[in-house]
């Protein structure tokens, strides 16, 4: 059953169409309940599958428009550019073809640039990240005289002897 929907402007459409959309849930319900659990399954992964095919086409579709977007741009712009040109000269063939390629290098530079940054802005993080953990092996911590009791296969720092035994003195008092 296919249904189309309609705008009804009378003052009992409201009413009528709760009920009928009501009766039509239930309706659907019912069927839904006499079908084979398996041939449910089946219908639905017929139908998620028809979805998945629909949005790769549309992909595919909004890739083609995007691209022969940009080929009328480019077609637009080589026109004002001959409407530019008098009259008695035209442009060759070759002109247009190394135009148009000009505009595809200059597509692929900012394409590239575009990488280039996010690529400087992983070397600044990955940077900052080794910096860090730089500084954490550095760092002596309370525990650094206190040995493994597994093999972690790190060979064993000795402990400094300036910081074994240290002990905290005040600040001096020169009144004493």
């Amino acid at each position: 059953m296919d249904f189309t929907p309609v705008r009804d402007t009378s003052v009992t459409s409201g009413l009528d169409q709760s009920q009928g959309q009501a009766k039509r849930i239930s309706n659907e319900r019912q069927m839904i309940a006499k079908l084979d659990p398996a041939e449910l399954q089946d219908r639905y992964l017929r139908l998620y599958d028809d979805h998945l095919v629909l949005k790769q086409h549309a992909r595919k579709q909004e890739d083609k428009i995007k691209k022969l977007a940009t080929k009328l741009t480019k077609v637009i712009e080589d026109k004002k550019k001959s409407d530019g040109i008098p009259l008695g000269i035209k442009l060759g063939a070759r002109e247009t073809e190394t135009e148009n390629l000009l505009a595809e290098y200059r597509n692929k530079i900012s394409q590239l640039s575009e990488q280039n940054k996010l690529l400087k802005q992983r070397i600044v993080v990955a940077q900052q990240q080794l910096q860090a953990a730089q500084q954490m092996k550095k760092s002596p911590t309370m525990y650094d005289n206190v040995t493994s009791r597994i093999d972690t296969g790190q060979p064993k720092r000795m402990p400094s002897p300036l910081l074994h035994n240290l002990r905290v003195i005040g600040p001096r008092d020169s009144s004493r």
